[in-house]
């Protein structure tokens, strides 16, 4: 397994990634197919930090060995709980709220350097899992969420979804290895666009762009 760079940290009391197996019918189809289903959640909007990435690898490790165990396994998917963004506006959901910035502004340039691998090391993990990978969106993915988005296999968002690339507006780089994805799938040209103008793009629009493979009215379609 690779080496967890974030090994000297100690973990958080409640993890805050999660997996279970679990079972669905895709497209109306009759025969359940056996899944694992990640889950990410945490009280600050499922911001994405130091604790979280080490939950994470955590995580992975203990998928990639059931899948090595359960060849009836045939899919896996990432639909992390939905936040409220706001207290005074409920209806505005998170579904990644970027990097946590209050624990970003106090790094220096070695934990910046192992904060970086973390998540880079997840999203090639996300990839290269035994199985294919489904990314369901419901809600707001803004910088390293639209990020990670972009890891697995096939891609869902629900019609009120957004990507929301906001790196560079708050001074901060591509931080998660996921500029390639984003190139592979936009081309150069859209990809700059969509990264130097901090672009919003809603579910519709993703699709359209080929960043999103199917949008679904709501989050309860996939149920």
């Amino acid at each position: 397994m690779p080496e967890n760079p974030l090994h000297s940290i100690e973990p958080p009391q409640k993890p805050q990634v999660f997996w279970k197996p679990q079972k669905y019918r895709l497209n109306k189809q009759k025969t359940e197919i056996q899944t694992i289903e990640i889950t990410l959640s945490n009280e600050r909007l499922n911001s994405l930090g130091q604790k979280t990435a080490q939950d994470f690898i955590q995580c992975l490790d203990e998928i990639e060995t059931e899948l090595r165990k359960n060849s009836k396994i045939s899919l896996a998917v990432f639909r992390p709980r939905v936040q409220a963004a706001k207290k005074s506006n409920p209806k505005t959901k998170a579904w990644i709220a970027v990097g946590d910035l209050k624990e970003l502004f106090h790094f220096g340039q070695k934990q910046a350097k192992l904060y970086a691998e973390s998540w880079t090391q997840i999203g090639k993990r996300l990839d290269n899992l035994a199985v294919p990978l489904l990314v369901v969106c419901d809600g707001a993915a803004i910088g390293g969420g639209a990020e990670l988005f972009l890891r697995g296999d096939f891609h869902w968002m629900t019609s009120q979804s957004k990507l929301i690339f906001k790196q560079l507006e708050i001074g901060l780089p591509l931080g998660y290895g996921s500029t390639s994805k984003l190139i592979a799938k936009v081309g150069e040209q859209k990809a700059k666009n969509l990264i130097f103008l901090s672009k919003k793009v809603n579910a519709q629009e993703a699709l359209e762009l080929g960043l999103a493979d199917k949008v679904l009215a709501n989050n309860s379609d996939f149920d």
